[in-house]
């Protein structure tokens, strides 16, 4: 059991015979920032309550700096918890708000409010601790609601889909203040979402989460260029990752015309997945050949200073995206595609789990 930190062993839940979480093991080190990400109904929320005592599990046990706090309720956990409904008292101020929990823990007035002006000024919201929430936009009561949480000092922080409720421009200016946040306070986080762009974007380890199993906890990185398995691969990157069933034969993935160098084991299996991120496929001139797949431009996309392409072809639709340059495409227009050797990923169709594949073998 760790001595510092957030531990999860053994969690299990169900609701009406509905399995949510099974066998749920995490581990979040004290003062990470730990993003449970996966689609709706994967178990993400049902885990923050329960590390929360706002739900109990069937099974398992929670800890806090190794005690078992599974027992405890809410307030004797001594967390933080920012939520999608901002939940602010409408009779209350900003100040009152973000000093009610010390103030019913007897904390001393003059204390208290100092806090909250502390925390109020690092969220830019001093100038509104005289408002009431009905006078605040949405940005604002969630700054709020923040501030509220952070104010107590709490050991850990828990937030979910704290962001779902504003729009583009305030969701990536609120990533930047909890990211600042965190930076200064270093205060042990949990944060759901189902966007992996703030997945990507805030957590030092992201864990994966479907159908109540974590699939993979990582940093960033890892998720996106070292996928564990196919379901990984499918959620995590925008556009999703290319994959074309095929076999591997003697070190060479072939799938109708096309044929790529893998560096895999001997004892790979034989019926595999072959992946590409859209940036490492490549448009060319060249002529036919056995990494080349010829196709026809079904879509081209410009989104800012990116391009996207999806082309038919003969194995698949595959999508690619780069910087836009060139002179523009027709739809329907002949093109050819060429598969790298390197920026690859290889997975068992039968199980899904990825291939490990050697380090050093690059195109020509």
């Amino acid at each position: 059991m760790n001595e510092t930190g957030l531990q999860l062993t053994g969690i299990n839940k169900a609701y009406r015979r509905v399995r949510v979480l099974e066998d749920m093991e995490l581990a979040v080190p004290e003062g990470q920032f730990v993003v449970l990400l996966g689609p709706s109904g994967c178990g993400k929320s049902t885990t923050l309550n329960i590390i929360g005592g706002l739900d109990s599990a069937d099974a398992g046990d929670v800890y806090l700096d190794g005690k078992r706090i599974t027992h405890l309720p809410p307030h004797k956990r001594d967390m933080g918890m920012v939520f999608q409904a901002y939940a602010l008292y409408p009779h209350m101020t900003v100040l009152e708000n973000m000093t009610f929990g010390m103030r019913i823990r007897r904390m001393a007035r003059a204390q208290a409010t100092r806090r909250a002006r502390e925390i109020a000024e690092l969220l830019e919201i001093e100038p509104l601790l005289k408002r009431k929430p009905a006078q605040l936009s949405g940005g604002q009561q969630q700054r709020v609601a923040l501030g509220r949480a952070l104010v107590r000092r709490p050991r850990v922080l828990l937030m979910d889909e704290p962001f779902s409720n504003l729009d583009a421009v305030l969701r990536v200016r609120m990533r930047s203040e909890i990211h600042r946040l965190h930076t200064r306070f270093e205060t042990t986080t949990v944060f759901v979402t189902h966007d992996q762009e703030e997945a990507l974007s805030l957590a030092d380890q992201i864990a994966l989460l479907s159908d109540g199993r974590i699939r993979q906890i990582a940093s960033p990185t890892s998720v996106y260029d070292e996928p564990a398995d196919l379901f990984v691969a499918k959620f995590v990157g925008l556009p999703q990752m290319n994959l074309i069933e095929g076999q591997l034969e003697g070190g060479t993935f072939r799938a109708g015309p096309l044929s790529v160098p893998v560096a895999a084991s001997s004892d790979a299996p034989r019926n595999v997945v072959l992946g590409a991120r859209p940036e490492a496929l490549t448009l060319t001139d060249e002529p036919a050949g056995p990494q080349t797949l010829a196709g026809r431009l079904l879509v081209t996309e410009t989104i800012g200073p990116e391009l996207r392409f999806e082309i038919e072809t003969e194995v698949g639709d595959v999508t690619i995206r780069r910087a836009v340059q060139g002179e523009p495409m027709s739809i329907g227009e002949g093109i050819r595609v060429r598969w790298p050797t390197d920026a690859l990923h290889l997975f068992a169709q039968e199980t899904g789990m990825r291939i490990p594949l050697e380090v050093g073998l690059r195109s020509s």
